[in-house]
Order: structure tokens, then C-alpha cells, then sequence
């Protein structure tokens, strides 16, 4: 649904013209013996954010009072998070996937980018974009130079695999300036061949993360990568390049070999505060890695802790100041707390059994000393749990969420102010001959709204905006002087007194041919008009630069679409066509398109030769028809398709096998109804105008066989539309969940 953004950029571009540690146990370098050191740039009390995937939103809360204090919605299963190094901003990863294992939903295609100061969606990052088709982004992570934002995509073949296998993976990388995939950077003093956007990784490749500074041979441009793939291990690379520096596999034959490889899937990474142990989750069992710069034992894998008694772990966490270790076992909804000591039997080494919730996942810890607390995300529970860690029991204070939380992040507390409001204006046919049509582009130009509104609105010069639409009733008129009126009393509702006064601008009407009308009116008042029927032959043209009109891209007419479908399935194939075609230019350009495509192709496309005598065109043409009651239009529509009966019962050759009619819904149906009155039949009907709508159908009186035509979107526009709904499925799903009953 490209025309949702491209009304927020429009509007955007007019308003700016320790219980443990009292135990007699030896702390040693297996654990973490830092001490929490409070974050330079976070305060108490602080904001707790939680990617509630089954709310598919982003909940924010009080890191005192557990209360929500902002929410944003999100496309559907958002899963991890990221904020920025002055907590203004956060990314979050459009997954659109329920689980990693689980291949339930729709993959995403976007990073989307919150403004923490106003609790609001400002932007989106694509991972398809020119003609590359990656989908479904879920780890992401700010490089060390806070430029640039590093995504692994899950699904690189294509929105829809054909196989269950893990697709190979790719690491995009994104220049946070432009907001667009890096093309052509390369680390300052590197080969000149080694640019990059972006490289492949291992397939199965699930979240990642960076390497800590730890000595000057870390230099700014150059930190190492970890990245997991699940039944693919670990594998450690050149952040810069993607160049693998060591693999670990996973050991799934022999679990307890000698190869100190991971006990099947890897589901987790996570480093100590020193940046000098790498916390390795797998199934049933807990690694370490030194990655002591220096050490003999640099990068080896120096203790391994299995025999736990349960299942896949996922994201463990080292606490701080102990030799202690979280580590959530999503199946069995429980969280362990094990002792790294060496000394220790493997059986000694979970000290406790914590049930938190249903599917836990990630561990927080809190970065004050004093809090000595850990958050716990449960994946299909209604709140996040909360730990102590000086008793390692359960906290009764847990965070009551909307959804099953997955991601989760810190971040300071910014006061946000409630939102000005910000009016549109739209003058639509709600009564009349348009009302089916009117009530179409009220719905969707409601649904934008609540789009738009529940992802926190739109920010302009860092004030907050709620969209306001005021509505006014055409009653259908195609008089000119009378419509002018209706739209000027109209706008003296909502006369511009103040800042958040007034309509800023107003959306096309209908029919098209209307906007010109009000564009008129607008200019003088110094307003846009907005519209999505920017191909209107008549809309430009006395140069009004108040217009904006948005103009869909398509790959190919739909017609002809159409025409390879029934090709492809139909035995034995066609070999004759008829083309009608409106007179307006758009229909008139698809249908030359395609009457070139069907003699290209060895199809017969019959001429109105046998109708007039003249040898015109392969295409049947007709006046739009603006009014589809009594109107002149009509008369001749009904005369011309009369001439073609009669030429087809005097000649059985002008039956056609396809009859092709490029048009307007009403027009289409007018065209079906009066062929049937008229005996005039062919083998299949096929429409570029939209045939599943029950207005249509409910237009449509006599019988109708073999009907095939187009919905409101393509396919197609899932490869390059930008937006919160990016292909025709997730638009069809959302928008007929909400509006079911139409």
C-alpha cells in the first residue's frame, strides 16, 4: 500500500514549507566478575521497551511503576530491538514470522525507526530494494560507529520459500544517514574490491552480535562479527567484509564427542561485561568461549555445561559480579540458574529452577547496581517477569503486557506531550449514484488514518501530529458550479485561526474527473490536493501546482496478465480475442498494450472492421461513461455492443474466444448485462476492473460464466512497495479483517 507513505511524505513536505555472593564459593574467570557499573547515558527511572509480538506493537513502560506509558504499533510479528547510543531512537525488525522454527506468517520486508521523545513510527528501512528480494529481517544491531545499522535477513530466495529447509541468509548493512543499503563502502585503507552492501552468511543464520573493544588492535572501522545459524553453529567473521575467521559447528551425531562442537541447534550469544567470555546457548547445554585478546586459549571453547535437563535454550545471559548464568528454557517455561565454578559437578550446577511464564526468551539485566534485577520476555505470556538477583527468586512485580513479549531494550524516560491535531480534509459521494464508490474511499482513507495513528501519528519539527479527517457529502453531483459550492461552504467550516486550526489539505473525490474542480478551488486558498489518481488525463492540465497525485506503478497491464494466466491453463488454448476499450487514455493504453501482446503471440484479435467498415484499430473504443443512468454515454455503449451482436450472428467468426474490457467497474458491468440481453456470447470474460467487489457483483444481473479480472492490488507491487502494508496479501488481510463485512 505504496499511497499510505506517499500521503505521510506529502503531508510532511506541506507542513514544513546477591544472595550468591555471600556463598564460600571461589569466583573465578569462568563467570562474570565485573561489577554492574551504571550506563553512562541511561537514568533512573528509566523506560523498559517490549517487543509484544502478539500485540505487534512496541509497549513502553515505567521502569518503577511497571505502568505503559506509550505504545506504537507495528507491522505484523515484530520481533527485535535496537537504541540508538542517545536513546532517542529505536529499530525494531519487522520479522513478520511467529518463530524461527515455526514458519507461521508473513515474512517482513522492513526495519522500522520509533522516536523515543514522541512514542511515534518516523521512518522505515527496506530490505528489498532495488530488484533484490530479501525478506523477513530479525537481527539487527548498531555497528560501534553508530552509522550504520547491520540486519540479517531470513529469507533470500523470495517472500515464500518452496522448501522448509533454512534459506541461505544474507547480512545487509545500512548507512543510517541515507537510510538506504550501503553501495560501494569500504573500510578506510581495504582492497578497492571489497565494496560492499551487504554479504551472504551460513543459511538458518538467526541474530548476531559484535565483539567489545578490548585493545588498540580493535581499530574503530574493524570489529569482529559473531552470528548464529542454528544446526550451522557459530561462526565469527570481519564485520566489514563478511570474511569467516573461525566456525564452530554443532555436533548433532555425537553430542558428548571430544570436538568441543555445540549440542544441536544454537539459539543464543551473549558476552561478559569484560567483552572476554562469549556465553554459547544450544540444546541442553551451556558454552563458553575465551575471546581473551592475548590469551593462550583465544577463541577456544573452555568449558562446556550440559546434562541439563532440558531442552533448546535460548538467549543466557552471565550475571554480573557472579560466576552465575540465566539461561531461559523456552519449553519447559523455566529459567535456570547455573554456577560456571569449575569445581562443581556437572549435577551441582543448576542451583535453581525458576518457572517464569510460557516460552521464556531473552534476559535483561538491569545496569544499576542497586536494582540487582533481571527481565525476563515470555514469548506467549500476557507480562515479562521479573527476577531478584541478590535471592535469585521470583519478583511478584511483574510487567502486565498486551502480548507475549520477544524483544527487549532500555531507555531514558522522555516527557511527551499530547498530540496537536492535524486536519485533512475529503469531499466524497456518500449518497447518489457514486455512493458504492464514495464508501470505498471512505473506508480507505479511514484506514489509513488508523494506520497512521496508531503507530503514534507524524512528527514535524519534533512536535506530534494525530491525523483529523473531516468529511463532506458530494451527493454525486457531475455539475461543476454546483460541486464548487459544496466544496467552498465546506472549507468555511474550518477556517484557519491558529496552529491547529483549520484543513491543511484535502484527498482526491470521485469520480477523478471531479478533482480538478477542487483543485481549483484549493489553489486559491493556498492548499494541496492530494490524490491517488494522478493519471487523470485532464488533472494537470492547466498547470496547477497545488496537485499531487500519485501514480501507481505497474510491471505489465493487467490484462495482459490475465491473458498469461488463461493461457497457461487452458486446453486447448484460445485462438481469437475482442477488445473494448474506454476512451480515456489509461484504458486506451493498456488496451493497445495488449492487443500488440495478443498478435505478438499468434492471437486473432478481431477488428470493428466487421462492425463499421473502417479498418481503425484492433480496438473497440467507447465513450466514459460519467453518469450510468439515462446518459448519452450509455445510449451509444448499448448502440455499438447491438452493432457487434448483430455482426456476430451474421458471421459466428465475431464470437471471440476472450472478449478483453478495459474500463471502469460500472462500465464492465453494463457491458456483461447487455451482452447477455443481446445473445451475444464468448468463451471467457476478463476485466481490469476489480470483479471481487460485491458492489460489482450486485451490478452485474445476468449470468455469467468464466469471469476472470483483477483485484485492488498486484502481486507485483510486493517486490517494491514502501510501506507499513508492503505487499497486495498484507494489505487484503489487514484491511478486509478490519472491514470484513464489505
Amino acid at each position: 500500500m505504496g499511497f499510505l507513505k506517499n500521503l505521510v511524505v506529502i503531508i510532511l513536505f506541506c507542513l514544513t514549507n546477591v544472595a550468591y555472593s555471600s556463598q564460600s564459593r571461589d569466583h573465578n574467570v569462568q563467570g562474570d566478575t565485573d561489577k554492574v557499573s551504571s550506563h553512562t547515558s541511561l537514568k533512573k527511572p528509566y523506560s523498559i521497551l517490549l517487543i509484544e509480538e502478539g500485540e505487534n506493537s512496541l509497549g513502553i513502560y515505567h521502569s518503577e511503576t511497571r505502568v505503559e506509558i506509550g505504545r506504537v504499533k507495528l507491522n505484523f510479528y515484530p520481533h527485535e530491538i535496537e537504541v540508538s547510543e542517545d536513546m532517542k531512537r529505536a529499530y525494531v525488525s519487522n520479522f513478520g514470522i511467529r518463530d524461527y522454527d515455526a514458519k507461521i506468517g508473513y515474512p517482513g520486508n522492513s526495519i522500522s525507526i520509533i522516536d523515543l521523545e514522541n512514542f511515534c513510527e518516523i521512518d522505515r528501512l527496506y530490505t528489498t530494494y532495488q530488484g533484490k528480494n530479501y525478506w523477513g529481517p530479525h537481527g539487527l544491531k548498531l555497528h560501534p560507529d553508530v552509522k550504520r545499522l547491520y540486519v540479517n535477513v531470513e529469507c533470500v530466495n523470495g517472500r515464500y520459500p518452496t522448501s522448509n529447509a533454512p534459506q541461505e541468509s544474507m547480512m545487509l548493512i545500512f548507512d543510517l544517514d541515507s537510510g538506504k543499503p550501503i553501495i560501494g563502502w569500504r573500510p578506510p585503507s581495504s582492497n578497492p574490491d571489497s565494496q560492499t552492501k551487504g554479504y551472504p552468511l551460513l543459511a538458518g543464520t538467526h541474530n548476531f552480535i559484535f565483539s567489545p573493544h578490548q585493545t588498540e588492535r580493535l581499530k574503530p572501522t574493524y570489529r569482529d562479527l559473531w552470528y548464529y545459524a542454528g544446526q550451522n553453529g557459530v561462526t565469527r567473521i570481519n564485520s566489514d567484509t563478511g570474511a569467516v575467521i573461525r566456525h564452530y559447528p554443532t555436533n548433532i551425531e555425537q553430542p558428548h564427542g571430544e570436538g568441543k562442537t555445540f549440542n544441536g541447534a544454537v539459539r543464543g550469544l551473549a558476552f561478559n561485561s569484560q567483552g572476554t567470555r562469549l556465553l554459547v546457548s544450544a540444546k541442553n547445554e551451556i558454552s563458553i568461549i575465551d575471546v581473551t585478546v592475548g590469551s593462550s586459549s583465544y577463541g577456544d571453547i573452555i568449558q562446556q555445561i550440559r546434562d541439563l535437563g532440558v531442552g533448546q535454550l535460548f538467549y543466557s545471559r552471565f550475571v554480573p559480579g557472579t560466576n552465575l548464568i540465566l539461561a531461559p528454557a523456552a519449553r519447559e517455561s523455566q529459567v535456570l540458574v547455573i554456577d560456571t565454578q569449575p569445581s562443581l559437578r556437572d549435577e551441582e550446577r543448576v542451583i535453581r529452577r525458576i518457572v517464569t511464564g510460557v516460552d521464556p526468551l531473552q534476559v535483561m539485566i538491569s545496569p544499576f547496581e542497586d536494582e540487582r534485577r533481571a527481565f525476563i520476555t515470555n514469548a506467549n505470556s500476557s507480562w515479562v517477569s521479573e527476577i531478584d538477583l541478590k535471592t535469585m527468586q521470583l519478583n511478584s512485580r511483574n510487567i502486565r503486557t498486551k502480548g507475549g513479549a520477544n524483544g527487549i531494550a532500555f531507555s531514558n524516560i522522555h516527557p511527551c506531550s499530547l498530540p496537536l491535531s492535524l486536519k485533512l480534509g475529503v469531499c466524497l459521494p456518500f449518497t447518489g449514484q457514486y455512493a458504492a464508490e464514495g464508501r470505498e474511499c471512505f473506508l480507505g482513507v479511514q484506514f489509513w488514518q488508523e494506520v497512521i495513528n496508531k503507530a503514534g501519528g507524524i512528527v514535524v519539527n519534533g512536535e506530534r501530529y494525530e491525523i483529523e479527517i473531516c468529511y463532506e457529502d458530494t451527493r454525486s453531483t457531475e455539475n461543476d458550479e454546483e460541486l464548487r459550492g459544496r466544496v467552498t461552504e465546506f472549507l468555511k467550516k474550518y477556517p484557519s485561526r491558529g496552529k491547529n486550526e483549520g484543513i491543511l489539505a484535502m484527498f482526491g473525490t470521485y469520480p477523478p474527473s471531479a478533482n480538478l474542480i477542487v483543485a481549483q478551488i484549493l489553489k486559491l486558498r493556498q492548499l494541496p490536493l492530494i490524490t491517488s489518481t494522478g493519471r487523470e488525463p485532464y488533472l494537470f492540465s492547466e498547470g496547477l501546482t497545488n496537485i499531487f497525485g500519485i501514480s501507481p506503478l505497474r510491471k505489465s497491464p493487467d490484462l495482459i496478465g490475465t491473458f498469461q494466466a488463461i493461457y497457461k491453463d487452458t486446453n486447448p488454448k484460445p485462438r481469437t480475442a475482442m477488445i473494448l476499450s474506454c476512451d480515456l487514455v489509461e484504458s486506451i493504453e493498456e488496451a493497445k498494450a495488449l492487443a500488440f501482446y495478443l498478435t505478438s503471440n499468434g492471437i486473432k484479435v478481431l477488428s470493428p472492421l466487421s462492425v463499421d467498415g473502417s479498418d481503425v484499430s484492433p480496438i473497440i473504443p467507447y465513450k466514459h461513461c460519467r453518469a450510468y443512468q439515462q446518459s448519452d454515454e450509455l445510449r451509444e455503449l448499448n448502440a455499438l455492443l447491438a452493432k457487434i451482436a448483430i455482426a456476430a450472428r451474421e458471421n459466428c467468426q465475431y464470437y471471440p474466444d476472450l472478449l478483453f474490457i478495459s474500463g471502469h467497474r460500472k462500465e464492465s458491468a453494463t457491458i456483461i448485462n447487455t451482452c447477455a440481453q443481446q445473445d451475444f456470447t464468448y468463451g471467457a470474460l476478463a476485466l481490469n476492473a476489480g470483479i471481487t467487489s460485491h458492489f460489482f457483483l450486485n451490478q452485474v444481473t445476468a449470468p455469467v460464466e468464466n469471469l476472470l479480472g483483477t483485484v485492488c492490488w498486484s502481486e507485483n507491487c510486493s517486490e517494491f512497495a514502501k510501506d507499513r502494508l508492503v505487499a497486495s496479501s498484507d494489505f487484503q488481510r489487514v484491511f478486509y479483517d478490519r472491514y470484513s463485512e464489505d
